[in-house]
């Protein structure tokens, strides 16, 4: 035993130690004793880029504009309708009215002599007689058939107030324009070229 001994101690030299047996475990992981490096744990809040938040404003800002886009081109579209339907009313309201221009009727001398100066007055402004009727809504042919009696009551009223009661205006008219001769006649020229009366021709 003792030689044995001996030639073991000649063969191992001094100075050199046994390193301690590796299990399977720690042989197959050589990291399993390192301790984890702090600088290698990654931040969820930290890896998030900045652009990313900025691009997420840009498009919910390019998103209000196209929105309010839209609102106006509504607004646009329903003014647009508004206005053709209120054309297309007028339209159909003109049609209706086409000849029936008698709507203002005259039942007395008052009448007859108010829508003739409200015609005479339109006319004053620049209205030519077509534009005139049209706009007091009365008949042509109506005014001129009273005509005379308007014209001797601005021109004579006295005249006019010494003529016998007539049921019909007509009647009246007829008479007045009987009485529109000599000075009265030059008269009521006179005042229609100064544009004092309708230019109603006399007959």
């Amino acid at each position: 035993m003792t030689a044995d001994k001996e030639v073991t101690d000649a063969v191992q030299p001094k100075g050199i130690e046994e390193r301690p047996q590796l299990t399977p475990q720690q042989s197959s992981d050589p990291n399993s004793n390192s301790s984890p490096d702090p600088d290698s744990s990654s931040d969820p809040d930290s890896s998030s880029d900045p652009d990313s938040n900025s691009d997420s404003d840009s498009s919910s800002d390019s998103d209000s504009k196209k929105k309010k886009k839209k609102k106006q081109r509504k607004k646009k579209r329903k003014k647009e309708k508004r206005k053709k339907d209120k054309r297309k009313k007028n339209k159909k309201k003109d049609k209706k009215n086409k000849g029936k221009d008698y709507r203002s009727r005259a039942g007395n001398i008052k009448d007859v002599v108010t829508r003739y100066q409200r015609l005479l007055n339109l006319t004053k402004k620049g209205n030519t007689m077509s534009m005139a009727f049209r706009k007091a809504v009365v008949s042509r042919n109506a005014v001129a058939a009273t005509a005379p009696i308007a014209e001797l009551f601005i021109a004579e009223r006295q005249v006019l107030e010494q003529l016998p009661f007539c049921r019909k205006l007509s009647d009246l008219a007829k008479l007045c324009a009987e009485k529109i001769v000599g000075e009265i006649e030059e008269k009521v020229v006179e005042m229609k070229r100064k544009r004092e009366l309708l230019p109603f021709q006399l007959k």
